[in-house]
């Protein structure tokens, strides 16, 4: 098998999933495009967009956006992108996937939105993201704690004065 066949059949095996899971660009951007349906979903419904920013690939993240990966795809347990993103704590990714129009008032079948998903991982800089949008939050339930709350609202009035 020659280099140029032995490309091929690499390149034939490597799913968007992959190389969303890896952050690899440089990969993707020298395989075909026209190969892969960039909104495409995996068995538990999780977009390459999905992927990358749960693993907090801030570049190939960004690359998908530009290329019109859908900001507001959904995976089979009705949970966001947003909310996967929020929940990690991926501060930039959660600006990209906003300014690319995430619908920030999303809720699951369970009532959940991102802001939720960042309040019960703690994630401070995820919340801030996601209030400085203008986000009206709900009233904080059992899991959420008054310093998460008092974190964010500081963090905000800073910001503002």
């Amino acid at each position: 098998m020659n280099l140029l066949s032995l490309t091929q059949t690499i390149e034939n095996r490597i799913t968007i999933h992959d190389l969303a899971r890896a952050g690899d660009v440089d990969t993707f951007q020298t395989i075909s495009l026209d190969r892969f349906d960039i909104n495409e979903k995996d068995s538990h419904g999780l977009s390459p967009l999905t992927l990358s920013s749960c693993f907090g690939h801030r570049e190939f993240s960004r690359y998908l956006l530009a290329l019109g990966a859908d900001p507001n795809s959904i995976d089979n347990s009705g949970n966001s992108v947003l909310m996967k993103a929020a929940a990690r704590g991926h501060y930039e990714i959660i600006k990209y996937l906003i300014e690319a129009g995430a619908d920030v008032s999303y809720t699951n079948p369970k009532g959940e939105s991102a802001l939720e998903f960042a309040q019960i991982s703690g994630r401070v800089e995820a919340i801030d993201a996601i209030l400085l949008h203008k986000v009206k939050p709900k009233t904080p339930g059992p899991f959420h704690t008054m310093k998460i709350w008092t974190a964010a609202l500081q963090r905000i009035f800073a910001s503002n004065s």
